[in-house]
């Protein structure tokens, strides 16, 4: 058992009861600080030369799995954004070809009534562009004048 809080983040004070000697080798990547390997002892010289060598190693395995894990998770999230952007964009080209016909302008003006439509109404520009379609589709009208 343990004489800190193991919620504790830095290492505790030296002459801490049962914590005679402590080290905390930094992980890094790319010159950033990315986490640390916490070692206590309760020996005055608790660690050798070899054990000393060996965690400087293991800091730095650890900090290649922590940054390759943060590059994946990076990664993963441009990969779900591009996705959307995609999905987004046919339907803003529909909705845009939509107003193009229903309003006889051009595409530079079918965007700019979007944009305006999703900015008075404070939503997604995509979802404005969903609404369109789905109501031309439909048969309906499209009418983006502002409502009251």
């Amino acid at each position: 058992m343990t004489r800190w809080r193991r919620t504790r983040s830095s290492p505790p004070p030296r002459g801490t009861p049962g914590c005679v000697r402590s080290w905390r080798p930094r992980c890094w990547s790319r010159g950033t600080g990315i986490g640390a390997v916490n070692l206590y002892s309760g020996e005055p010289h608790g660690f050798a030369a070899l054990d000393e060598a060996v965690v400087q190693l293991f800091s730095g395995q650890a900090s290649i799995a922590v940054a390759n894990s943060q590059l994946y998770q990076g990664a993963c999230a441009l990969s779900g954004q591009l996705e959307q952007a995609m999905a987004s964009r046919a339907v803003i080209e529909q909705a845009k070809g939509v107003l193009i016909a229903t309003h006889a302008g051009d595409e530079a003006t079918a965007f700019e009534l979007l944009t305006r439509t999703s900015q008075r109404e404070n939503r997604k520009l995509r979802v404005v562009a969903a609404d369109i379609v789905d109501a031309a589709a439909a048969g309906r009208r499209v009418d983006l004048r502002p409502r009251s």
